[in-house]
């Protein structure tokens, strides 16, 4: 045969004086080739645990699937697909298992799908470099710096205390009113923007606020 070499073990496939392709008992592997020098480090694999791609120390044969997933750029295994680019500390992966991650430092930076493993809660979310939560939106709700979002309202539980903009008119809401901003507490009372102040009832500095009244006694 002039096209390659055949033994018991490995089948060889020449391009010029280099093999390109080898066929062995570790699978068919397809090496980077560039003129006359093979990258044995650099290369398209098929064998029992599915196709992969991998670029890093010569003639690597994975120990497991997971050792593939570790090591590789891109693959498509028994356990699903994967896609990877790495920069230094930085990366981005698609993948069956994770769907879509931007990583840097170690930490998920940006995260869209699968949330930390939770086969039960889809969306987006992303994390500052100290790993919190600073933006999300799940299938529990969304949040931003810390803040709840729904669709008629945000804000933030701070021990017993709550605030926020509340369109329903709960707790503190902001509405504008002619040329002033009002910070409204229920319907009852508010500040606006130039330091006035409006209450129907309750009580200041041991005066009764009542409709059209202030009295003490």
């Amino acid at each position: 045969m002039t096209a390659g070499r055949v033994n018991t073990s490995e089948i060889y496939i020449y391009d010029g004086n280099a093999p390109s392709f080898r066929w062995d008992s570790d699978g068919l592997t397809a090496y980077s080739y560039s003129g006359d020098t093979i990258n044995f480090g650099k290369f398209v694999r098929h064998d029992k645990y599915g196709i992969y791609g991998y670029d890093g120390v010569k003639d690597f044969i994975p120990s497991s699937e997971e050792d593939i997933w570790n090591k590789s750029k891109f693959g498509l295994t028994w356990n699903g697909f994967f896609l990877k680019s790495n920069n230094g500390n930085n990366s981005f992966e698609i993948s069956t298992n994770n769907d879509l991650i931007i990583k840097s430092n170690g930490i998920n930076r940006v995260q869209i799908g699968r949330l930390n493993g939770d086969n039960t809660n889809y969306g987006l979310q992303l994390r500052d470099e100290n790993n919190n939560i600073v933006f999300s939106v799940d299938s529990n709700g969304a949040s931003i710096a810390g803040w709840t979002m729904n669709n008629n309202s945000i804000f933030k539980n701070i021990g017993d205390n709550t605030i926020g903009l509340f369109s329903n008119g709960k707790y503190t809401t902001i509405q504008k009113h002619t040329d002033n901003y009002y910070i409204v507490a229920g319907n009852n009372f508010g500040v606006t923007s130039d330091g006035s102040i409006y209450a129907n009832a309750g009580y200041i500095g041991g005066w009764k606020i009542e409709e059209g009244r202030l009295s003490s006694k």
